[in-house]
């Protein structure tokens, strides 16, 4: 959705050190989804009216600066535990960490 890429923005022109942190909207889509004109209002209307939070088990997207990570250990992507130490490299580093769950649909 085009906020992901606005907020991704305003963050970064505030801080030059963060973790943008966030939980999906799941979202049953049984017909394939129409892109032409105003697909975006169409398809966070049918998020609200359909969707739930996905529970905040783990965290779903990240936005960060390029090389903030730079020491990242040999994580299983997907697997129990890298979205939690993300978080708390960036807590431990005293960067901002910013929740954007309610700001944007993921």
């Amino acid at each position: 959705m085009p906020e992901f890429i606005k907020v991704a923005k305003q963050v970064h022109a505030q801080s030059q050190s963060y973790l943008v942190v966030g939980q999906r909207w799941d979202l049953e889509i049984t017909q394939p989804l129409d892109f032409s004109y105003q697909w975006e209002s169409r398809l966070g209307r049918m998020v609200r009216e359909k969707g739930s939070l996905h529970r905040p088990s783990g965290s779903d997207y990240f936005i960060f600066p390029k090389a903030q990570y730079l020491d990242l250990p040999d994580f299983a992507v997907g697997r129990a535990g890298w979205d939690n130490w993300m978080i708390y490299k960036a807590l431990k580093n005293k960067w901002q960490v910013i929740d954007a769950t309610r700001s944007l649909i993921v």
